[in-house]
């Protein structure tokens, strides 16, 4: 019954199958962009930088799942736990592909001052909330340290944050 209820190989699959997925529609992406149009603007770079981000972050996914992500708690130890649920170090940067797709309308926005001037007002308030989800993320704890080991301490629920 415990082999059921791991999920870490679905996981691990589905976060592949999708980071090859998008990795192919970056391709086609630039492609078309660069190839065919021959022009290149700043939300092209914001997505390959997103994309980079991307990558990390589904290998990050796909290495937890070695060491227990998935797994049901009954069969996580607590220092496997600590480590799947640690700092993760590519944690801001899914924000940069709304970057990148705010830069574009700024850019489709030219003739018109509202949809430009909102899309930069979008883009400060999902840049301010990554930025405070970031601290949140790290300073989760006090102290800080009882976050990623088993140092007694409060922490915040960031789930439920």
């Amino acid at each position: 019954m415990e082999i059921l209820n791991n999920r870490g190989q679905t996981v691990f699959v589905v976060t592949l199958v999708l980071i090859i997925l998008a990795t192919v529609f970056m391709v086609l992406r630039l492609i078309s962009k660069w190839g065919v149009t021959r022009k290149k603007t700043a939300d092209d770079f914001v997505a390959i930088i997103a994309w980079i981000f991307a990558i990390g972050l589904s290998v990050s996914t796909m290495i937890g799942t070695q060491v227990g992500l998935g797994a049901p708690d009954s069969v996580v130890r607590p220092a496997q736990a600590m480590r799947v649920l640690g700092h993760d170090p590519v944690q801001p940067f899914p924000h940069v592909d709304q970057d990148a797709i705010l830069i574009l309308y700024h850019h489709m926005g030219a003739a018109h001052p509202f949809l430009r001037h909102g899309s930069l007002f979008v883009m400060a308030v999902v840049n301010v909330a990554g930025l405070v989800l970031t601290f949140l993320n790290i300073f989760q704890c006090h102290p800080i340290s009882a976050a990623f080991t088993e140092i007694d301490g409060t922490c915040i629920d960031i789930v439920a944050l």
